[in-house]
């Protein structure tokens, strides 16, 4: 997804999306398809997406359910609680699209099931969870999401909709700032008392009262003709390159020794399309992680070369040099003013992108 168009509204990060088709070439990625079958990882210029086909789980609603994180994350400058973040994401990820319309906020039968069966987590405990739960209440990490699911749904739907509940959710947090416990801070910025939240929400997912929600979906997103687009290897192992390395990924282990190394990616993009400068900026990141800067700045030099008009490749070989500036204090000078014309060059592609604004 080169970019997401909306009217006058352009995404300016890309979202790549990988799909594997077997669970063994998902755990070669480093995932553990028993724990999830998605998901999401959100870097500077890029988002990438992988997802396994897996006939039990519902990968989409995960990669949704993340996408929600990621949003309300660099929209919100204080975090949320973690019940109402998890929560609410459930909410957005049940959603249903169809030609009419998105509708979000419908019952999830699974985490009904879920709180069905056995006992639910004790709301202390939920509503004080700032992390994962311990890996010895695995049940109790699935119940915890359960109920901050059907608690959030049930307070949009008591409060009146997501702007009412926005306004309790600032008391809550206002009360958290002036030094009040997650049970107290909850019941000042919502009006209930915890130990009646089991039974209220027993009643609510019984009687099935959901609250939800459709927006309407314009119809030329459906009258688009889809392209299919058939990768060359030169290409496809610079894309699995680049995720290798945003997933932190670059060796493979013993577990995974039949995935290629993030440095053998890059190669053998090199050795199919010697002027590749996505391939020596993907090097020149791997150098620069083993601390040979010498290597690094070969590749990254090589880089801006084959790529001048490339706004991202004149951006990290300015960045670079600047960083080795900062390491180096004898040869800042010279450093920065190597850097210069990888500046002025960006400034000339788009003068008005934030990284440029921020490396200037």
């Amino acid at each position: 997804l080169p970019a997401v168009t909306s009217g006058d509204m352009v995404s300016q990060i890309p979202t790549q999306i990988f799909v594997v088709s077997t669970g063994s070439q998902y755990e070669q990625l480093g995932y553990d398809r028993d724990e999830a079958v998605a998901a999401f990882v959100p870097a500077l210029r890029k988002k990438f997406i992988v997802m396994c086909d897996n006939h039990s789980m519902d990968g989409t609603s995960i990669i949704v359910h993340e996408y929600v994180h990621y949003l309300t994350r660099n929209a919100v400058r204080l975090p949320f609680p973690r019940w109402f973040e998890e929560g609410y994401a459930e909410y957005i990820a049940s959603g249903v699209l169809t030609k009419k319309d998105f509708s979000y906020g419908r019952a999830d039968f699974g985490r009904l099931y879920t709180l069905d069966a056995g006992q639910w987590v004790a709301w202390e405990k939920v509503l004080d969870s700032p992390y994962r739960l311990a890996n010895d209440e695995a049940q109790s990490e699935i119940k915890f999401y359960a109920q901050s699911g059907v608690l959030v749904r049930s307070l949009i739907r008591v409060d009146g909709g997501i702007s009412a509940i926005m306004q309790n959710l600032a008391k809550y947090m206002d009360a958290r700032r002036q030094g009040a416990s997650e049970i107290a801070a909850f019941e000042a910025g919502f009006g209930l008392h915890v130990k009646d939240l089991e039974q209220l929400l027993k009643r609510y997912a019984k009687k099935g009262q959901y609250f939800f929600s459709r927006v309407p979906v314009e119809r030329r997103i459906y009258e688009r003709d889809p392209e299919v687009t058939v990768l060359e290897p030169t290409e496809i192992a610079i894309e699995l390159g680049e995720l290798l390395t945003a997933l932190g990924r670059t060796e493979p282990d013993a577990k995974n020794s039949k995935l290629a190394s993030t440095r053998d990616l890059f190669s053998i993009a090199l050795g199919s399309e010697a002027t590749s400068a996505r391939a020596h900026l993907g090097l020149a990141h791997l150098a620069m992680k083993e601390g040979d800067f010498k290597t690094a700045e070969g590749d990254v030099r090589l880089g801006a070369d084959m790529a001048p008009d490339n706004l991202s490749v004149q951006i990290d070989a300015a960045n670079f040099l600047i960083s080795q500036a900062g390491s180096s204090p004898s040869a800042s000078a010279a450093l920065h003013g190597n850097a210069e014309p990888y500046l002025r060059k960006a400034l000339e592609i788009d003068s008005s992108n934030a990284e440029v604004i921020f490396t200037v």
